[in-house]
């Protein structure tokens, strides 16, 4: 059997499960079970292909996250497996890519492409029944004038013989019946995971992102004319202008980490602060802008001949020393959410923001191992898109929902807790809701179809209607966390 045929029967296939188990379903064992059997498809049709590390690496990474979806099917883990669910085909379909993103880029395109990769690989294979433009447009025309003769003549009869009008009728009626019975909304979720499996197992050769990808880790000196067009020329000029920026806002920032690392980290007091969201909220969006805009100002400097200037030890230095400042200034950042942590509550976009600033640190890391080893900004993309996956996929293995309301429920101050927020998270926080019962209040009320309940009878209604949609759970949706929560419930009742 031909490479191709294989493809088609195995698209066919996992389509088929794909509709089967996903279906009005929730995603569980079958999220895992499914990738598994995608990628021994893309192993018994790729199978050089998983000689590269990096292909590797991201089958590991679909592994993982597709092990978090059934250990606690945390919202945050189901996306991270479908992003590493598209860069693994990407780089399946491409093991010369280095860059991460080139993956993801590769597959979407792939995906749209699908039918067309699916019609060029059935020519190929010699399947007659794919006509060519030109045939098809032939045949269109030939069958016009006989189907509109057939229209003609059947409806002059339908009206000239009323039994045959009825007996007509009657078979449409039957014709329209079956029809009936077809679940068109399932029929088009098994043409949608047989575009999705199409576009994974038939590769189609996209060069470009190759090309893209070609970029070298390092810089080559060249030669250039003119800086700018008011007549400041020479690599010295540049050079003067660098140092002296960075060493004006080295100045600048040392006194702004100073009063930070004073005031922030040490001598912290929130009766100090009026508002202390905003001074969090809108201190810290200013302070990550003030980052980026650092980074940015370092990559711009060092884009080109300024590495490669005999006397750009000065420069280098007062680099170093605005890398590590804005470093500082990144710790800030992280102290500043946490006193807010603290006083408050944990919630995702604080967790983002410590997030973002480890990758933060490790992408000024890089920016420092590109001053001092010349690297490209091709060099730069690839690795901190490596690390950015490497996190995420990392952070999708906890339990977040759990997490955050297990850590406000027991450090929030009881009258400051807010439960509408609480109430928003995934059924299996409803065991530690349960057990911190005491600190919910009867005296708030919202309406639910038209009825007031108060905190212990919403959250009484929902454990019950939980209970009830677990028991209609088939075995593929079981995922670690709801079977726990549903033993833990079921216990208190």
């Amino acid at each position: 059997m031909k490479t191709n045929e294989i493809k088609f029967l195995l698209s066919l296939g996992l389509a088929t499960f794909y509709t089967v188990f996903f279906w009005e379903s929730r995603r569980g064992v079958n999220v895992l079970v499914f990738s598994m059997l995608l990628l021994a498809a893309l192993y018994a049709c790729y199978r050089a292909s998983f000689k590269a590390s990096a292909v590797r690496w991201l089958a590991g990474a679909v592994l993982l996250t597709g092990g978090a979806v059934v250990w606690h099917a945390s919202l945050f883990s189901k996306w991270m497996h479908l992003i590493s669910l598209i860069g693994f085909v990407g780089m399946v379909h491409q093991p010369r890519l280095r860059a991460v993103y080139g993956a993801f880029g590769a597959a979407l395109e792939s995906a749209l492409l699908s039918v067309v990769n699916y019609l060029e690989a059935w020519q190929q294979t010699g399947g007659r029944w794919v006509p060519r433009p030109g045939r098809l447009g032939y045949g269109v025309r030939l069958a016009l004038i006989p189907v509109l003769l057939l229209v003609t003549f059947y409806l002059i009869y339908t009206q000239a013989n009323p039994k045959f009008a009825y007996v007509s009728a009657s078979v449409w009626g039957e014709i329209g019946t079956w029809f009936a019975t077809i679940s068109w909304g399932r029929l088009l979720f098994f043409l949608t995971g047989l575009l999705l499996t199409t576009g994974a197992l038939f590769n189609r050769q996209l060069h470009h992102w190759l090309k893209r990808d070609a970029a070298s880790d390092y810089l080559m000196r060249r030669r250039k004319k003119r800086l700018f067009s008011t007549g400041m020329t020479g690599l010295r000029e540049e050079y003067r202008m660098a140092l002296g920026v960075l060493i004006l806002l080295n100045t600048l920032l040392l006194a702004v980490n100073t009063i930070d690392v004073y005031w922030v980290w040490f001598t912290f007091d929130y009766h100090d602060v009026r508002n202390l969201s905003q001074f969090v909220h809108e201190g810290t969006y200013l302070l990550i802008v003030s980052i980026l805009l650092a980074m940015g100002v370092v990559l711009w400097f060092f884009r080109g001949n300024l590495n490669f200037f005999r006397h750009n030890r000065m420069l280098k230095a007062a680099a170093a020393v605005w890398i590590v400042q804005n470093a500082i200034l990144a710790l800030s950042v992280g102290v500043r959410n946490y006193h807010y942590i603290h006083e408050h509550a944990l919630a995702y976009k604080r967790l983002g923001v410590i997030a973002f600033l480890v990758l933060v640190l490790f992408g000024l890391y890089t920016i420092w191992m590109k001053i001092n080893e010349a690297r490209s900004s091709a060099y730069l993309w690839r690795v901190n898109g490596w690390a950015s996956l490497g996190l995420l996929v990392t952070i999708s293995l906890l339990n977040w929902d759990g997490i955050i309301v297990r850590y406000n429920m027991t450090h929030s101050k009881p009258n400051e807790l807010d439960m509408e927020y609480l109430f928003t998270f995934s059924d299996k926080t409803l065991p530690i809701l349960a057990d911190h019962a005491d600190l919910l209040q009867t005296d708030r009320y919202e309406y639910h179809e038209g009825v007031a309940l108060n905190e212990p009878q919403r959250l009484q209604m929902r454990v019950q209607d939980f209970l009830n949609e677990y028991e209609t759970r088939r075995w593929w949706e079981w995922n670690r966390a709801d079977a726990q929560a549903y033993r833990q419930l079921g216990r208190l009742e």
